[in-house]
């Protein structure tokens, strides 16, 4: 079928088909004169895929991520397209392999039932190639633009994806500053317009990169069709700490180019960079990593949703419409969490396309409040739980991770059930209370894993995996508690506040130039909430998990409403009063560490300053 027809088909189909997508975000935005953006979907999305756990620190971990990808932009004509997909993911993978889901289905355009636009399987490896920069030539071998990850390429031979690694990238980039005179290791690759640094990543823009937290960079083009590409990212991790967090970012079109063909597009195609226009670069960093230091995976998991990583201000996350859902959704991206700008509307808006009106163009993204960019990551972490004692001689079982099954005890007189909140309970068939050594088995992921555990009498103390005793304060095998007059004389008046404190924090309007604090915060009201909780044994799993609930709905309203300062002013007062109640009452009980202040202060990394002070008067500053 010719072009031209696929096109007035798309068009009668998205026509015809308009009513039933009420319930996909901005379904006026489907249908605009010559614009059309079938399916209705945002640009991009990225997610991953839970690692169940390592035994030990040295083993290698499976890692996945989700990659989905629109259209991009296409005209009757063939007088214009918008080409180019970026994926940065962290350089420690290792045996890094790309899977290619799914394409758009060939021929008309179908409109699914739920509105999207009908796919085909594929479930095909997709071949990388390893570019090199040649210093003698000044250019990537064999290329840095990629071939196309969809089978029905005219030839096969561009169906590939082109591998940048960041040794290659900071190589090109200090080649090209000796050449200029200036020398010394470069540290960090910027994406800024204003930096002197020539690298392709300038026009890839997918954000700056350090030398210490390394990404390599995967370049391609998608299926020349309307509708949603979907890949796999795989790859494997040696772990060398009991936890770490592995981003990953992807990013729509890059390139506008005046015909079509394989790749992303380049310089020598006559394409522009769309990295040249304000609204179609990445500045944001990428994000920080580490497979050693905690803090730095601490402090980026807090940025942590089920729908991805928050904490880039040019970054926002995209609904993942899978989570959403509670199914693989392969029709259909979603719009940002967060709106920040519509990346489409920005495309037809800069290069005028309602201008030219004998020309239909499909516009990947338009009419959605997605910015072309996502990014997501996967908490790789060692099988942990602890043990709570219940003073009816029970002991509950917290893991700290998910998908846990076929919980047992090895040794005879022992039952284990699951709760309804996910933990399991350990009791005894005659009624008497579960003590000494046993052992635990438990599966995840099809992987039987077993521990010996050591149960004392102790009902005031949580048992770690590791058999010692910690009680909530200080360290682990101190057995101390909080005061039963202390619990009776506070819980009554902040367990409310702590409640509300998220949503407190939530319901109100980012306030523009403060995102990232914003962000911040929010994790940290969060660990808060749960964290207090837990320390009184006022804890809810289930009333906590629909309070973070309500939270997020509000964020999302509150975004659409507009910036209402006023009002947020008069929440965070409100919320000021909340956390200084709640911080007198647990620095009266000896709970200094789980304060809010000192809780906010070590989310934006400034814990310590204020106690180091107290210590050391002559830390003090002097006049």
């Amino acid at each position: 079928m010719n072009m031209k027809r696929a096109f007035k088909a798309a068009v009668v189909a998205v026509t015809t088909t308009a009513m039933c997508l009420t319930a996909a975000p901005n379904a006026n935005a489907l249908k605009t004169d010559n614009v059309h953006n079938p399916g209705n979907s945002g640009g991009v999305n990225c997610n991953g895929k839970d690692v169940e756990c390592f035994e030990k620190v040295g083993d290698k971990v499976e890692v996945e991520y989700t990659l989905q990808f629109n259209n991009g932009v296409l005209s009757s004509d063939h007088g214009q397209t918008a080409r180019g997909r970026a994926v940065a993911f962290p350089s420690v993978l290792e045996d890094v392999k790309l899977e290619l889901v799914s394409v758009p289905a060939q021929g008309d355009i179908v409109v699914t039932p739920s509105g999207g636009v009908a796919v085909e399987q594929v479930n095909k490896e997709v071949p990388l190639k390893d570019a090199t920069f040649d210093t003698g030539k000044e250019e990537w071998t064999p290329d840095a633009t990629g071939g196309n990850v969809d089978t029905h390429v005219k030839k096969q031979a561009d169906f590939y994806a082109t591998r940048l690694t960041a040794d290659e990238l900071f190589k090109e980039v200090e080649y090209y500053r000796e050449q200029n005179g200036q020398t010394g290791q470069v540290d960090v690759i910027s994406s800024h317009t204003t930096s002197d640094d020539t690298s392709v990543l300038h026009n890839i823009s997918i954000g700056s990169m350090r030398r210490d937290m390394p990404y390599d960079v995967l370049v391609f083009g998608t299926a020349p069709r309307a509708g949603i590409t979907t890949l796999k990212l795989k790859g494997t991790v040696t772990t060398k700490s009991e936890k770490t967090y592995l981003p990953v970012r992807v990013r729509d079109v890059f390139w506008q180019c005046f015909q079509e063909g394989a790749g992303a597009g380049s310089d020598a195609e006559a394409c522009k960079s769309l990295a040249e226009l304000s609204w179609g670069r990445i500045e944001s960093p990428l994000p920080e990593y580490s497979l050693e230091d905690q803090t730095v995976t601490d402090r980026v998991y807090r940025q942590h949703t089920e729908h991805g990583l928050n904490g880039a201000p040019q970054c926002s996350v995209t609904t993942d419409l899978s989570v959403s859902e509670g199914r693989e959704v392969l029709d259909r991206i979603g719009a940002d969490v967060t709106p920040r700008q519509s990346f489409g509307d920005k495309y037809v808006e800069e290069f005028t396309l309602k201008a030219n009106p004998t020309v239909t163009y499909l516009v990947g993204g338009f009419g959605v409040m997605e910015d072309g960019c996502d990014q997501a990551g996967i908490l790789v972490q060692k099988c942990d739980f602890t043990l709570e004692k219940q003073p009816d001689g029970s002991v509950i079982v917290i893991f700290n991770i998910n998908n846990v099954t076929n919980v047992s005890i090895k040794e005879s007189g022992y039952k284990t059930e699951q709760r309804p909140d996910g933990t399991w309970i350990i009791t005894t068939t005659d009624g008497k209370p579960v003590t000494g050594n046993v052992t635990l088995n438990y599966n995840v992921g099809g992987k039987q894993y077993s521990k010996v555990i050591n149960i004392t009498t102790n009902n005031n103390s949580t048992l770690s995996s590791g058999n010692q005793l910690s009680s909530g304060k200080g360290q682990a095998g101190e057995g101390s508690s909080v005061d039963g007059k202390c619990i009776a004389s506070i819980v009554g008046l902040t367990a409310p506040l702590l409640l509300l404190i998220p949503l407190g924090i939530l319901s109100q309007v980012q306030i523009p130039g403060f995102e990232h604090v914003h962000v911040q915060l929010n994790e940290a009201m969060r660990a808060i909430n749960d964290e207090a909780q837990r320390t009184f044994g006022i804890h809810d799993a289930d009333r906590s998990r629909r309070a973070n609930s309500l939270a997020e709905q509000a964020q999302a309203a509150a975004a659409q409403a507009g910036p209402m300062i006023g009002a947020a002013a008069g929440a965070l007062g409100a919320v000021a009063v909340a956390l200084t109640l709640g911080d007198l009452a647990m620095r009266a009980c000896g709970y200094e560490e789980q304060t809010s202040s000192y809780k906010i202060m070590k989310a934006t990394g400034m814990e310590g300053s204020s106690k180091d002070q107290e210590k050391d008067p002559a830390a003090e500053p002097k006049e």
